[in-house]
């Protein structure tokens, strides 16, 4: 029978082992996997780092580890997660012994058992990148650490000095921001040891720069590249508040949790508290600079901070909220753990729906969707096109045995738009599945197959099926709403000039002509907060015109202005659709993309005639198309869709 700490601690790990495990063998790669994956299949180890390793934006160890893992146990996503999963579990382990080591038995225990729960360090478990690998790396340098900077000096071994190289080392290949971390914690080993001891100190600290000397041609290479700045945005200056909600899952009960239990703290006071104040001082360091450090970086040279990065921090966030607690009850020790278990993975699984919205990455899902409707329709063609790179997709299509004809819309000639319909014409598919096609491809297939037959939505992802218009299936709505103009009587938000609008003599239908006078089409102008619904959905614009000449300079523009100020402007040439004279002009902005900072923002939707040439307008509309509310969902709070 379980009894005492020993067995509070076993149920921890058993929790933390459950919410981790749960689903394996098939726990679906994340793209970053996917990555890592196809950079380890080349024949040799200079290969690997040349190829594999000089172009990503990480140190070496993990892309290394992986690419002989894959060697000796298959690049099956269960081989290529389970040693990241065990390291998660020792990472639980590892901040209860340090929390017991510091404060006390109830300070590693509660510490633990958030680490076991979080959304946080469970999904960082199940990715095989090089994150729960540097908790658990950083973790056994601090152990190391605090066994000989913290030790008296008789009790002060070299063995655990040796410890701490080691561990301080691999952090080093193992991330950048784990780097920080291992050079602020040997910083600060230099403020609780005695100055005559630093000569040995400063030695090991000298060996671990000299051990991570190979990898100096590596980084160059990589700062060069610029890291994630191209398309991580800088941070602003809710991040901190952001990241504190996301760490305990955005959720009310859990943070509540923490407050409680933080003032609970108070009142359960260790009576050796005041001589623990350096410890607090120090977690509050090692919690606060990497997140200060990276955010200057960031703002003021380039975006590098993200979530992700700050998780090797993180423990020392939950040793300092729960560290004035003391040795308690065993029976109310238990009903805390017991109270942050419950809550814990309740959150994870019902209000994060961590593993319905987890356990459906990108790639597999768009795959499999593509895979399952092109076997339930043998009989019918279909184009498939998925935004994803071919061998990502292979990987999933060779799993299955399948020989489903996905295409990487990056690669194809769909590319382009004028490519795109003539292929489109050409091949004459009865079906079209997209998967994360950028919307003005979306609306330009659905002039052509307008019935959506089948979607699916998740996190940065979703997958449309389009058929014809002689479909008589099920079908779905994705328009919350359409603006178009009438070229017959004038209608809100649309300005024209009567006397510009033609009658077709064959067809009696109107249209309205652009002429050597007119620089400026009709137009739409509305408030942005009398077009969006919901801060995920896409505003859609589409113009029809014919008879634009080859060499027509004739764009159309969408703006967003803030009173008199333009906060947003685009274009695209009419001949970007055409090869013909005749076309459907198309864009998409997604409403979330953009920081409204007042009421009074307007959008805006015209065609500039630069040269004043003379082409027919024969539509105008804005369209307003459901967005996806799980895109960011693994972030981010899950949104339910407004109304």
């Amino acid at each position: 029978m379980i009894k005492g700490k020993q067995g509070t601690i076993i149920i921890v790990l058993t929790v933390g082992t459950v919410l981790r495990f749960y689903g394996f063998p098939h726990i679906p790669f994340t793209y970053d996997e996917l990555s890592a994956w196809g950079r380890t299949d080349f024949t040799s180890f200079r290969e690997l780092i040349d190829h594999g390793v000089r172009g990503d934006g990480h140190p070496a160890l993990i892309q290394v580890f992986l690419f002989y893992w894959r060697k000796l146990f298959g690049d099956s996503e269960a081989s290529f997660k389970f040693p990241f999963l065990l390291m998660g579990i020792a990472s639980i382990y590892l901040s209860y012994l340090l929390g017991k080591k510091w404060f006390s038995e109830t300070t590693g225990l509660l510490s633990a058992a958030f680490v076991s729960v979080l959304q946080y360090t469970v999904m960082y478990s199940q990715i095989a990148r090089p994150y729960i690998s540097g908790l658990f790396l950083s973790l056994l340098m601090v152990m190391c650490w605090s066994n000989y900077v913290l030790a008296g000096h008789a009790e002060r071994k070299k063995s655990w000095l040796a410890g701490f190289i080691l561990f301080a080392t691999l952090c080093c290949y193992n991330h950048y921001f784990s780097l920080l971390f291992a050079f602020i914690v040997g910083c600060s080993g230099y403020l609780f040891l005695p100055r005559k001891e630093w000569k040995e100190y400063s030695a090991a600290g000298g060996i671990v720069t000299v051990l991570f000397l190979p990898h100096l041609s590596v980084t160059e290479d990589q700062l060069r590249i610029g890291g994630v700045g191209g398309w991580l945005a800088k941070p602003d200056r809710h991040f901190f508040s952001n990241y504190l909600q996301y760490v305990f899952d955005f959720s009310w009960w859990m943070m509540g949790l923490v407050v409680l239990l933080f003032i609970a703290g108070f009142f359960l006071l260790d009576r050796d508290w005041k001589n623990k104040n350096k410890l607090r001082i120090l977690c509050m360091l090692w919690f606060f600079m990497p997140i200060l450090i990276g955010y200057l970086y960031s703002k003021y040279r380039n975006p590098v901070l993200q979530y992700s990065v700050l998780i090797f921090s993180f423990p020392y966030l939950l040793l300092l909220l729960f560290s004035f607690y003391g040795e308690i009850k065993a029976a109310a020790r238990f009903a805390l753990i017991a109270l942050i278990l419950v809550v814990g993975s309740y959150s994870l699984i019902f209000e994060r729906l961590h593993y319905a919205i987890f356990y459906r990455q990108p790639v597999e899902q768009m795959v499999k969707a593509a895979v399952d409707f092109n076997d339930q329709h043998r009989d019918n063609k279909s184009v498939i096109l998925i935004q994803e790179p071919q061998k990502y997709m292979n990987y999933y299509l060779s799993k299955w045995n399948s020989s489903t004809p996905v295409q990487s819309f990056n690669d194809s000639p769909y590319w382009d738009y004028v490519p795109a319909l003539r292929k489109l014409k050409e091949e004459n598919p009865d079906f079209v599945a997209c998967g994360n096609l950028p919307y003005p491809h979306l609306k330009l297939f659905m002039e052509r197959y307008p019935k959506i037959i089948q979607v699916q939505k998740g996190f940065t992802y979703d997958f449309f099926v389009l058929a014809k218009n002689d479909y008589s299936g099920r079908t779905f709505d994705e328009v919350v709403s359409l603006d178009t103009v009438n070229w017959e009587s004038s209608s809100p938000n649309w300005s024209r000039n009567s006397s510009y609008v033609k009658t077709d003599s064959a067809t009696g239908v109107r249209y309205y002509r652009m002429d050597s006078t007119q620089e400026f089409s009709p137009g739409f102008s509305a408030p942005i907060g009398q077009l969006m619904n919901d801060e995920n959905d896409y505003l859609i614009v589409d113009a029809g015109v014919k008879n634009v000449s080859s060499s027509s300079s004739a764009k159309l523009v969408i703006s967003i202005e803030d009173n008199v100020e333009q906060v947003f402007y685009q274009d695209k040439p009419l001949t970007a659709f055409t090869d013909s004279g005749t076309c459907h002009a198309v864009n998409a902005i997604r409403f979330r993309d953009f920081n409204f900072a007042s009421g009074n923002v307007r959008f805006k939707l015209y065609i500039y005639n630069p040269s004043r040439e003379s082409f027919d307008i024969t539509s105008m509309s804005v369209e307003v198309m459901k967005g996806n509310p799980l895109i960011y969902s693994l972030i981010e709070p899950i949104h339910s869709r407004r109304k």
